[in-house]
C-alpha cells in the first residue's frame, strides 16, 4: 500500500474578496489501485476546523451584507430568561423586522446570529448581521426586552474576520456535560460561497516559499493579478512537516470602510 500526497488549491470568491487554501491532501492506494483518503491527526483537525468555521462566516457575511446593513447586539434587563424563552424573543423581534422591511419595499430579510451567554454574570444576549434599513429606535421598540447596541456593519482589507472569530465560540451547554453546540446560524436565504478546488497547481516546494514569503505582497499578488493582498497565514504540522495555507485577497478597486 502506498501513500500519495499533492497539495490542494480551494477558491473562494464573493463580493469583493478571493480566499484561497492550500492544503495537504493524502490518499492511499491499496493494491486494488483504489484510494482512501488519509485522514489528519485529531488534535490538527480540531485547530482546523475552528479555523474553517471562522472563515465560513466571513464568507457569508461578505457575500450577503454590505456596509449598508448593521450589526446589532440585543440585551435583556431585570430577571434573565431562559435560553428557550430569549429564541422565542428573538424570533418574534426577526419576525417583526421582516414585516418592517416588507412595508417599506425593501430587500428580504437576511441574518447571521450567535446567541451567548455570560459565564459569569450568566446575562444571555444575542449578536446579530442583520439587513439595514430600520432606524434604531425603531429597533429598539421592536425588541422591546432591554437594550440594544445598533452599528453599521464595516468591512477592511479581510472582510470581518474579527467578528467572524467571535461568531464561532462555542459555549458549553445548559446541562454542563462539556457537550458542544452549533455556535451560529444563518437566514436560509443566505448565500452560502462554494469553492472551486484544483489538485495540481501548487507543490510542496511551492507551498512551502509562500509560507517563508508570506508578507511578499508583490510575489503573492502575481499569483492572483485581479486582486491586492491582504494576508497570508500559514499552519505547519509538526507531525507532517508540511504547510497548510490560508492566505485572502480583496479586488482591485474595492470600497472599504477601514
Amino acid at each position: 500500500m502506498k501513500c500519495r500526497m499533492t497539495y490542494r488549491e480551494q477558491k473562494f470568491v464573493y463580493g469583493d474578496y478571493l480566499e484561497v487554501n492550500i492544503y495537504p491532501v493524502f490518499q492511499t492506494v491499496a493494491r486494488t489501485g483504489r484510494r482512501t483518503a488519509r485522514k489528519p491527526t485529531r488534535e490538527v483537525q480540531q485547530r482546523l476546523n475552528l479555523l474553517n468555521r471562522a472563515k465560513e462566516v466571513n464568507r457569508v457575511i461578505c457575500a450577503n451584507f454590505t456596509s449598508g446593513d448593521l450589526y446589532l447586539t440585543l440585551t435583556c434587563k431585570g430577571e434573565q430568561p431562559t435560553e428557550e424563552r430569549f429564541r422565542r424573543d428573538l424570533d418574534n423581534f426577526l419576525g417583526k423586522y421582516a414585516r418592517a422591511l416588507a412595508k417599506r419595499g425593501a430587500d428580504k430579510l437576511k441574518w447571521v446570529k450567535t446567541i451567548e451567554v455570560g459565564s459569569r454574570s450568566g446575562r444571555i444576549h444575542a449578536h446579530l448581521v442583520i439587513t439595514g434599513g430600520i432606524a434604531p429606535h425603531e429597533i429598539q421598540a421592536m425588541w422591546g426586552r432591554g437594550y440594544i447596541d445598533c452599528k453599521p456593519l464595516m468591512f477592511d482589507k479581510d472582510g470581518v474576520s474579527g467578528l467572524s472569530k467571535y461568531f464561532v465560540k462555542q459555549p458549553r451547554n445548559e446541562s454542563g456535560d462539556g457537550h458542544r453546540r452549533k455556535s451560529w446560524s444563518c437566514s436560509r436565504n443566505c448565500i452560502r460561497p462554494v469553492p472551486k478546488t484544483n489538485d495540481y497547481r501548487y507543490s510542496k516546494r511551492k507551498a512551502a516559499e509562500i509560507a517563508r514569503e508570506r508578507e511578499n505582497a508583490r510575489l503573492l499578488e502575481k499569483l492572483y493579478p485581479d486582486y491586492l493582498f491582504s494576508a497570508c497565514e500559514p499552519f505547519y504540522n509538526d507531525e507532517s512537516g508540511l504547510y497548510y495555507l490560508h492566505m485572502r485577497f480583496v479586488r482591485k478597486g474595492a470600497r472599504l470602510d477601514l
